[in-house]
């Protein structure tokens, strides 16, 4: 054995070594040798780590040995292009989101807002990530420096906490929009049961993600030994809270399905609720992927490293969730362009209020109530205007366009699937412009 490694190594480590090449055929100067020799490396691993050296003494020697042997600290970089690859397509559903609002002149309501929140939580979590690389985020830990070690594991905390944190924003938006779109009683009470559920189950994982540790720096602390305190069972808490998460975002995302079925849409719209309904299971699958490698994250002594993969799944779900809250957005967006395209005269949206709710980015509603007063109501006056109303049998959907063209309001039929065989309704007049939105 070198010079350079007896002076260097921690003596609990050195003692180790030398009884480990003592019971190998290598020499004490034989470098080469200890260093190609798996069976004494593990004999003075297995020494080092039954308790007669520190957690930093530990750290020490495998970092000393390491360089002194030529080996290199694992690294996975591969995280990187892959989050910002997602945030990128959840950046530009968001800002396709916000642009369809503010080209048409249509205000913004709760669940726009909770969007773009669970957007800017999504680009904060994935900017962490990568801003934490040259800290050794993705690193051996026995290659980072003891004075980054802490802010890891401190960062670690934090992202655990904004990801429950941003997956409950996203679940309360996919519940605004389904309380935006369907307007009848049996409806309502259901989506008010979803919006319960997201809540009430959201915030005991904020707080346990909060308090999982007593003090709290316990948490990002105790990497050494050296500090006082306590943290509740990690393998049960995250066992307990994750399935009680996946059971709840079936049920959000299964909620609407009963009066979805009954609708007669088009094909279009089919297409586009199936794609977000495929998009929310893909995020309730990634979820319970990550089940799979509970055991595999849990109890690791290579945090800086081994938290990574939970971290990137984590990463990936949440920007699915953006991406599909916001898919129901988008069309209003490429239809309009798609008229200005085709050079059709310049309108404006008036942007109108549905029953109850305030102002909505858009009336689109589903109502099953009869009413007596069938077919289109007319508008008061272009000062005020009011939506065009039609409550249709048998839980169809009423997707109203309301446009203003030569100062007159009219109503686009095609955006109304009535049955023509209705004596009481009147097809309202065709307009030159044409938008069909779904949301």
């Amino acid at each position: 054995m070198s010079s350079s490694l007896i002076t260097t190594l921690p003596t609990c480590a050195l003692k180790c070594f030398i009884s480990a090449i003592q019971n190998s055929t290598c020499s004490l100067n034989d470098i080469e040798c200890a260093c190609g020799n798996a069976a004494l490396a593990q004999q003075a691993t297995v020494c080092i780590r039954s308790g007669v050296c520190t957690i930093r003494e530990q750290l020490t020697a495998k970092n000393i040995t390491s360089v002194s042997c030529g080996i290199e600290p694992a690294t996975t970089y591969a995280y990187i292009p892959i989050t910002l690859t997602f945030i990128a397509l959840a950046a530009v559903t968001g800002g396709v989101r916000l642009l369809s609002r503010l080209a048409f002149g249509l205000q913004l309501w709760w669940d726009d807002w909770m969007s773009f929140t669970a957007l800017a939580a999504c680009i904060g979590y994935t900017a962490t990530m990568v801003a934490c690389k040259s800290k050794g985020f993705g690193m051996d830990i026995w290659a980072v420096s003891f004075d980054e070690i802490p802010f890891l594991l401190r960062v670690n905390y934090v992202m655990n906490v904004l990801y429950v944190f941003t997956r409950m924003l996203i679940r309360i938006t996919i519940v605004l929009f389904y309380m935006r779109i369907f307007q009848f009683d049996s409806a309502k009470r259901v989506m008010r049961i979803a919006m319960a559920v997201a809540i009430i189950v959201s915030l005991p994982a904020i707080f346990g993600s909060m308090f999982l540790c007593t003090p709290i720096s316990y948490y990002w602390m105790r990497w050494d030994g050296g500090a006082e305190g306590h943290c509740v069972d990690s393998r049960s808490y995250i066992w307990s809270i994750w399935l009680i998460l996946i059971v709840s975002d079936l049920f959000i995302m299964g909620a609407p399905l009963p009066f979805v079925v009954r609708l007669q849409l088009s094909w279009r719209r089919k297409l586009l609720i199936s794609i977000m309904f495929c998009t929310g299971l893909v995020v309730v699958a990634i979820t319970g992927y990550k089940l799979k490698h509970i055991e595999e994250f849990i109890g690791k002594t290579n945090p800086t490293y081994d938290v990574v993969p939970m971290a990137v799944w984590a990463a990936v779900e949440l920007d699915l969730g953006v991406i599909c809250a916001c898919m129901p957005s988008m069309p209003v967006l490429f239809y309009g362009m798609r008229e200005r395209v085709k050079g059709t005269k310049r309108t404006s949206l008036v942007t109108p209020k549905y029953p109850g709710s305030g102002s909505a980015s858009r009336y689109a509603m589903i109502s099953g109530n009869k009413s007596s007063d069938k077919g289109l109501k007319s508008m008061s006056s272009l000062n005020e205007p009011q939506p065009a109303h039609f409550e249709p049998e048998n839980g169809q959907i009423a997707l109203v366009t309301v446009v203003q063209q030569d100062r007159e309001t009219y109503v686009k039929e095609d955006d109304i699937p009535l049955d023509d065989r209705n004596p009481d309704f009147v097809r309202p007049r065709r307009t030159n412009f044409e938008s069909r939105a779904w949301s």
